[in-house]
C-alpha cells in the first residue's frame, strides 16, 4: 500500500478533486476549500470522515490521525470515536451488560436457570477477568482474540460457546447504549486469525450415555418393577409415556387427569414451548395410583 504521496509545499496548488495521500487519507479540494478526509470500507459500505481543514491541520498531523483511524478500523472499533471520543462515563461495563442480558433471556430459556448459570459461569471464568470492567464500546477485537485463542487451541467447543455468548452480549450492549459499531466478537472479524476451533479427536471423543437396545427394554422394565423405590417407578412411567426424564420427574398431580387417563404437560416444561397431552395406559395409571397411595 503506497502512502505519503502528497507533498506539503504543493498542497495549495492542487486542482479541484480528491487527491490521494495513501493509507485512506485524501485531500478534498473544492474551490477555496481544502479539507482532509479519511475514507474506509466496512461491510461493502464506503464511509468518509472529515479530519479537518488544511488551514488548521498540517499534512504530518493529518497522517498521524489517519494512522490512528486505520488501527481503529483494523480493531473493529468505531473510527469516528478517535476524532470525537464518545462519552462513556455512564456506559455500563461488559459484565453488567452480560448480567442484564442473561436476566432478560432467562424466562425464554425455560430450564430452571440452568442455561443462565452456564452463561454466567463461562463468561465469569474466561471473559470477565480481561474485559469485565471495561465499557463494551472500549473493547477491541484484539482483546477478544486474546480470550479465545487459547480456548480455540485446546477447548474448541468451549471457545465457540464463549465467543457466541460474548457476541450476544455486545449486541445487547450496543443496542441499549445506541452505539453504532462492529461487534468485536463477530466471527467474521476473528475467523482469519483464530482458525477453526479444535474438535475432540479420537483420543478425546465426547461420549454420550449408552442406550439400551429395544430388545432389552422388557427385561429392564421387569427389573425396575421389582424395585419399590420412587426413582424406579418414575423411570417406568417415563418408559411407558416416552417422556423426557425431566418432564417425568417434574410431573405434578395438577397435570394428571385420572378419570380421562391423560397427562397434560404445560408449555413451560416442554422444550418446544407448547402444551403436550399424553394418553396414559393402564400400567401408567397403576404406577400413579401406587404413588398416590404412598403419598397419603
Amino acid at each position: 500500500m503506497a502512502i505519503n504521496l502528497l507533498v506539503s509545499g504543493k498542497l495549495k496548488d492542487l486542482p479541484n478533486g480528491l487527491h490521494r495521500d495513501g493509507g485512506n487519507l485524501f485531500l478534498d479540494v473544492r474551490g477555496d476549500s481544502r479539507r482532509w478526509v479519511f475514507r474506509f470500507k466496512r461491510e461493502q459500505k464506503v464511509t468518509e470522515l472529515s479530519v479537518g481543514r488544511l488551514a488548521n491541520r498540517t499534512l504530518p498531523e493529518a497522517r498521524k490521525i489517519a494512522a490512528e483511524l486505520r488501527q481503529a478500523v483494523a480493531d473493529g472499533s468505531e473510527p469516528k470515536h478517535i476524532l470525537k471520543p464518545p462519552k462513556i462515563e455512564t456506559e455500563k461495563t461488559f459484565q453488567e451488560c452480560a448480567e442484564e442480558f442473561v436476566k432478560q433471556e432467562a424466562p425464554r430459556w425455560r430450564d430452571g436457570g440452568k442455561t443462565s448459570k452456564q452463561w454466567l459461569s463461562s463468561l465469569k471464568f474466561y471473559s470477565f477477568p480481561l474485559i469485565g470492567n471495561k465499557p463494551a464500546s472500549a473493547i477491541t477485537v484484539a482483546e477478544i482474540r486474546d480470550i479465545l485463542k487459547p480456548l480455540y487451541a485446546t477447548k474448541g467447543e468451549t471457545g465457540t460457546r464463549v465467543r457466541q455468548r460474548m457476541e450476544n452480549v455486545f449486541t445487547y450492549a450496543f443496542d441499549q447504549a445506541g452505539i453504532d459499531r462492529v461487534n468485536p466478537a463477530a466471527l467474521g472479524k476473528l475467523k482469519s486469525t483464530l482458525g477453526p476451533p479444535k474438535r475432540p479427536g479420537s483420543g478425546n471423543k465426547r461420549l454420550h450415555h449408552a442406550s439400551a437396545p429395544w430388545e432389552a427394554v422388557p427385561a429392564i422394565y421387569a427389573a425396575l418393577k421389582a424395585r419399590q423405590s420412587a426413582s424406579a417407578a418414575c423411570l417406568r412411567f417415563a418408559i411407558l409415556t416416552a417422556a423426557r426424564s425431566g418432564e417425568a420427574r417434574g410431573a405434578t398431580w395438577a397435570e394428571i387427569d385420572l378419570a380421562k387417563a391423560l397427562w397434560t404437560v404445560p408449555g413451560e416444561r416442554i422444550k418446544a414451548g407448547r402444551p403436550h397431552t399424553v394418553p396414559l395406559s393402564g400400567e401408567a395409571l397403576a404406577i400413579l395410583g401406587s404413588r398416590l397411595i404412598h403419598s397419603q
